[in-house]
């Protein structure tokens, strides 16, 4: 069985990178913290839906299903 977090987590931090962002860069697109955006990164939490929408808005994520 896949590993869905680890998954999510790992693209997360691949377009925050091929975007050239920070962590600190991200949350301030977001209106959060850098904190939250790195808890999402190591897997420890999930945005919620609307994290999750914003999220894909600010790294330009079009296809989401075939993404995540």
């Amino acid at each position: 069985m896949k590993n869905y977090s680890k998954i999510l987590a790992d693209n997360i931090t691949f377009y925050r990178k091929k975007k050239g962002l920070t962590q600190e860069a991200l949350a301030k697109k977001l209106g959060i913290s850098f904190q939250a955006v790195s808890k999402w990164e190591n897997g420890t939490t999930r945005p919620n839906a609307q994290q999750f929408l914003a999220l894909c808005r600010a790294l330009d994520i079009q296809d989401v299903l075939g993404t995540f």
